[in-house]
């Protein structure tokens, strides 16, 4: 009898226990989840809100049917996320966000700017330009339009912008995307389809190709990326230099401005530290580091404008998976067709625009887009 009195209460003990356990299971049950911690958005603050009215004021010197496209009014955001530099440091970096004020589900559009010659022409700084009014309209025609400031410009303006550098590009692009989806999912005023597009022109056309090179490579699952539309892109890097250094310039010499900047990131990037004699001839060797060399360069929107203008046409060819690349090339004031296509838009970079070295020089082509399947 002892050892039953003895052995009861230890019994009682461990079901006191374990219904113990469970109680505090079950409290912890019924508490609410902590809040989630943002992995890329730093922070948000509202840059400006347009109506259609003001949006087409801003639109006026794109022609007078412009503003018989606008659905919706636009708030836009300065988002501020964090992502890493070349030298893989953690950074803080920024870009615009613009919603459209409608109550439908809207599909978001990754733009990324063509090179840009100082911080004024951000996107997050929404200036008034033609960048920043064709951002607007894309947002009033029912897009969210995420646009990154890439490394160098916005909060991120005291540190070397690494031109054409194709990793920092798509990684300050798709950890934007990142951060403009931690955004949405916070505010219930707009509701995303998780359709996404990405578009760029010039340095943009090669950072969206690469963006779009990193989201099927490392992000396929977060993104369900359904077109692309490039331009003007120097997407093939030898085929460039090649170019470059084999055909007669025009004798402009702020031409090479473009060429300094690359170059010297690159020698910056990749730890090459070579002497400037290694890549420039005297006495321009000695006079670089003298000089601004910011580059000079041509945006979507600008070029998108003088194509109203002169009303020349917009139509570009597509391309699927299975279709092979196109191998024309032109000739200066003479641009022919690719394949399937049925007119050509005036662009500036011809030889690069289609990924095939051209034979000879021109000043026309069409930009590459393609339709993912």
């Amino acid at each position: 009898m002892k050892k039953r009195y003895g052995f009861l209460p230890l019994r009682q003990a461990w079901i006191l226990l374990a219904f113990g356990f469970l109680f505090l299971s079950s409290c912890d049950r019924t508490d609410p989840p902590a809040e989630s911690q943002n992995q890329y958005l730093v922070g948000s603050d509202v840059a400006v809100e347009l109506s259609k009215a003001e949006i087409a004021k801003q639109l006026v010197g794109f022609g007078p049917l412009i503003s018989s496209f606008l659905r919706n009014g636009v708030k836009g955001y300065r988002i501020t996320y964090k992502t890493k530099n070349t030298d893989g440091k953690e950074i803080t970096a920024s870009g615009a966000l613009i919603l459209p004020v409608t109550d439908q589900p809207v599909s978001m559009v990754s733009v990324q700017h063509g090179t840009i010659t100082n911080d004024d022409q951000a996107p997050s700084n929404f200036k008034d330009g033609a960048d920043a009014s064709l951002n607007s309209l894309f947002s009033s025609l029912g897009y969210i339009i995420s646009a990154p400031d890439y490394i160098g410009y916005g909060a991120s303006k005291d540190l070397p912008h690494p031109s054409e550098h194709r990793a920092s590009l798509a990684s300050a692009s798709l950890d934007m995307l990142r951060a403009a989806k931690e955004f949405l999912k916070e505010q219930n005023a707009v509701k995303w389809n998780n359709k996404l597009y990405i578009a760029g022109y010039s340095e943009g056309g090669f950072a969206s190709m690469s963006l779009q090179k990193k989201i099927e490579e490392e992000a396929s699952s977060e993104f369900d990326l359904r077109a692309s539309s490039l331009g003007a892109g120097a997407y093939d890097k030898t085929a460039f230099m090649k170019y470059l250094i084999n055909t007669k310039t025009h004798g402009i010499v702020g031409y090479n401005r473009s060429y300094l900047w690359v170059t010297l990131t690159y020698d910056r990037i990749y730890g090459l530290n070579r002497p400037k004699s290694a890549y420039f001839k005297e006495p321009y060797a000695s006079e670089i580091d003298k000089k601004d060399w910011t580059p000079i360069s041509m945006s979507l929107s600008t070029r998108f404008s003088r194509m109203l203008s002169s009303k020349a046409s917009t139509t570009v060819p597509t391309r699927d998976s299975s279709t092979p690349w196109p191998t024309t090339t032109c000739t200066t004031g003479s641009p022919k067709r690719p394949p399937n296509s049925t007119t050509v838009t005036p662009t500036s970079w011809c030889s690069f625009l289609i990924p095939k070295t051209p034979t000879t020089p021109c000043e026309s082509a069409v930009p590459i887009m393609w339709i993912l399947s």
